[in-house]
């Protein structure tokens, strides 16, 4: 059990740790280099000014967290939750991110730049989710599944988004 620690200015490489939890950790400014965390739990914890450098954050769950300028770059988020997370100018850089729920996560100025999909890929799904400032980076989110979500930027031009009679969009500037 990893809860309530706190991890700053400093490297992490080579960290390999299944079923762990970090309730209520702080990450600042730490860089985690080629790292597996499986099955682990995240919960009420704080990621702000972050690099994750092709680590595997595969089938693990994150409730609450708040992540901040944070990039995940070549990143393996397979199978992943992600539930009620905040995310704020954070970058998805060559992630993949097969298989990966968002579930009543809020994005701000987020990037999701060319995500990486195996041949058997699974859709990436946000359920519930908002997004604000996000015009630039949704079109490379066409081929996922958005459920009931709100769009909430400058551009309305998000018809590359996959849409079908489940799906509930509201486009549209903030009010």
């Amino acid at each position: 059990d990893m809860s309530q620690l706190s991890f700053s200015l400093g490297h992490v490489q080579s960290l390999s740790c299944k079923q762990v939890s970090f309730a209520m950790t702080h990450w600042s400014h730490v860089k985690v280099t080629a790292s597996v965390f499986h099955k682990s739990i995240f919960q009420h914890a704080i990621i702000h000014g972050n690099r994750w450098l092709e680590t595997k954050l595969y089938n693990c769950f994150l409730q609450a967290v708040k992540i901040q300028l944070t990039s995940f770059m070549d990143c393996d988020l397979t199978d992943t939750i992600f539930s009620q997370c905040h995310f704020s100018d954070v970058e998805f850089i060559s992630a993949k991110m097969d298989g990966v729920i968002f579930d009543r996560c809020t994005f701000v100025n987020c990037n999701f730049d060319a995500p990486i999909r195996s041949n058997e890929a699974k859709d990436t799904t946000f359920r519930y989710c908002s997004f604000l400032d996000m015009e630039m980076t949704l079109n490379k989110l066409s081929n996922d599944t958005f459920e009931h979500c709100n769009f909430q930027t400058t551009d309305q031009q998000n018809s590359g988004l996959k849409k079908n009679s489940y799906l509930e969009f509201q486009l549209g500037a903030l009010i």
